[in-house]
């Protein structure tokens, strides 16, 4: 026998088992096969969101870019970036005061303005003071006739039997408050007609117009302010030349009534016209009311001034003038962006809420109304209605929100129609030329230097309905790049 132990008994039973297995029969082969590894191909809303979201990803660097793209019917989200980030909106904070009256004040809330005797009428003779309390309605002297709504009331004054007033005539600016700037506001803006003060007693929307003609080359041009009124003085220098284009310069140094025009305008060009904001909105108001009531034959014997009276209760009530509804007001306030009817709005919240406009007011009764459409606490900051302040900030997010809101009963035609249309009306009524997007995008816009903003609703060619914001913070590209961005990236959605 020979012992098998060690390394060589190890390599021989190796061996054997070796020669064990070469013996056996090999089995068959396997007829089943894996399945092939598949990737589902992406939803059409995804790929259109990652091809949306990738336009702002390309000026990632250059751009702080929030944006949210969403489903209108589902609230899905195809598209978000930076969504949570607080930015400045620039007037796209009108959809939030806009959403917040709506919600609080409803469609149909009008502004009256009120006038009373505080004397008898006798011998068609007013032996008192005509007093105007207003409330802000930004309608007043708006239209091709500016003193329209004046000369309806001496009509109806005279109707009353007055055709003299030995008294005063009194304006009371204070019944929505006496903060009469937006929080904020850059000084060097408060001249330009896009910053007109706030006053209870609001005319022309608180501006008047320079219009300067062309007359004879080396000749003065005509300047003229429109409407005339008493208060404000003119200060000219404008010469016509044979220049191309015009190159004329409007100021008012804060808190004077002098507005100074100066620099040329082509011979046979047509007339230039600028806004600007008037120093005192209630002495203006006033002064045209006077010139009305002597046109209809009317006359004030005593001054003009603007006093709050708190308590009219032994006067005589005359008439009240009611200012077009909401619905109305809010087309021009969104298509044109007029910055003066969201600082009266805010206002009248104020008032609304809590009997008292103040500011702290204003913004308590915005964030409750933003609380009640699921707006959540943080992500909107209004110190002023219009977005004029550069201390307003919102989410992107905050605002689909409030888009989605408005869809529903009984805001979305009215808030619809106050948006403007994408190649036919308002702010983007030159924009989106031959783009997929003319006449099917509705968006609000927001413009402050360094901040661009377009958020609102877009109906896609096959018919699907989309939420959007897009807002741009932080950058030194021109605007019009900017805007590039946003219309290629908003031309996808709107031929989906």
């Amino acid at each position: 026998m020979i012992p098998i132990g060690g390394r060589l008994g190890a390599a021989a039973i190796g061996l054997l088992a070796l020669g064990a297995c070469a013996t056996r029969q090999a089995p068959p082969p396997s007829t089943s096969t894996l399945p092939a590894s598949t990737t589902a191909a992406p939803s059409p809303d995804a790929s259109l969101g990652a091809a949306f979201d990738a336009r702002f990803a390309a000026t990632e660097g250059a751009v702080l870019w929030a944006v949210r793209l969403e489903r209108a019917d589902t609230r899905a989200v195809l598209a978000t970036r930076n969504a949570d980030r607080l930015v400045v909106p620039a007037s796209n904070m009108k959809i939030v005061t806009l959403a917040a009256a709506a919600t609080r004040l409803g469609w149909n809330h009008r502004f009256h303005t009120r006038l009373h005797a505080t004397g008898p009428i006798e011998g068609r003779s007013l032996r008192g003071d005509l007093v105007v309390i207003g409330s802000a309605d930004p309608s007043i002297g708006r239209g091709e006739d500016p003193l329209a709504s004046f000369r309806d009331w001496a009509r109806r004054l005279r109707a009353h039997g007055i055709s003299r007033i030995e008294g005063d005539l009194v304006g009371d600016p204070t019944r929505l408050g006496s903060e009469w700037l937006g929080d904020s506001w850059s000084w060097d803006d408060l001249a330009f007609g896009y910053a007109a003060p706030y006053s209870g007693l609001t005319f022309h929307e608180n501006v008047v117009r320079v219009r300067v003609t062309p007359g004879v080359a080396g000749r003065p041009a005509t300047v003229a302010l429109w409407p005339s009124s008493a208060g404000l003085a003119l200060q000219a220098d404008v010469r016509t030349t044979t220049d191309a284009t015009p190159a004329v310069e409007v100021s008012r140094a804060l808190g004077s009534p002098v507005i100074v025009v100066s620099g040329t305008v082509p011979q046979g060009g047509s007339p230039v016209e600028r806004t600007v904001a008037v120093p005192d909105p209630a002495t203006y108001f006033l002064g045209a009311l006077r010139m009305a009531l002597a046109d209809e034959g009317i006359e004030v014997r005593g001054r003009t001034r603007v006093e709050a009276m708190p308590d009219v209760d032994g006067a005589t009530p005359l008439l009240v003038h009611d200012s077009p509804p909401l619905s109305d007001l809010a087309v021009r306030f969104m298509k044109v962006s007029q910055n003066l009817y969201g600082e009266i709005l805010l206002r009248a919240l104020a008032a609304d809420a809590t009997g008292g406009p103040t500011m702290v007011a204003a913004r308590t009764a915005v964030q409750q109304a933003l609380a009640g459409v699921g707006v959540p606490a943080g992500t909107v900051q209004e110190l002023d209605g219009s977005g004029l302040s550069r201390r307003d900030f919102v989410t992107a997010r905050a605002i689909t929100t409030l888009l989605h809101a408005m869809r529903e009963p009984p805001h979305r035609e009215l808030f619809r129609a106050t948006l403007p249309i994408a190649g036919t009306d308002g702010t983007i009524g030159t924009r989106f030329k031959g783009s997929p997007c003319a006449g099917r995008l509705l968006a609000k816009t927001g413009t402050l230097a360094h901040a661009r903003a377009l958020s609102g609703y877009i109906t896609s060619a096959s018919g699907a309905e989309y939420v959007f914001s897009v807002i741009a913070n932080n950058f030194l590209l021109p605007n019009r790049e900017v805007d590039a961005v946003v219309e290629n990236a908003l031309a996808l959605v709107c031929a989906s």
